[in-house]
C-alpha cells in the first residue's frame, strides 16, 4: 500500500511539472472598416501603453484584420491611420 501512494505521488509531481504556465501577456485583434461599413486593408494600427508610452503596430490584412499578439498588462490606446 505504501509503495502504491509513493508512485502516486510521483505520478502527480510529474504531471504537476510538465503543465504549461499560464500565459499573462494578451492579444489585441479587431477589424476595420470604414463608414459604409467595407473593410479596409493595409490601416496601420497603433497600440500605444499609457503609463509607459510604448508603441506596438499592427497592419490589416486584406480583409481588414489586425492582430497584436504578446501585449503586456497595462491600459491601452488603439488607434489606426
Amino acid at each position: 500500500m505504501r509503495l502504491r501512494a509513493t508512485v502516486f505521488v510521483l505520478l502527480l509531481l510529474l504531471a504537476a511539472v510538465s503543465l504549461p504556465g499560464q500565459e499573462f501577456r494578451a492579444t489585441i485583434n479587431g477589424t476595420v472598416t470604414d463608414p459604409t461599413g467595407a473593410v479596409v486593408p493595409g490601416v496601420t494600427v497603433e497600440i500605444r501603453n499609457l503609463a509607459t508610452n510604448a508603441l506596438i503596430t499592427a497592419q490589416t490584412n486584406e480583409a481588414g484584420i489586425y492582430v497584436a499578439p504578446f501585449i503586456p498588462p497595462g491600459r491601452y490606446t488603439v488607434s489606426a491611420t
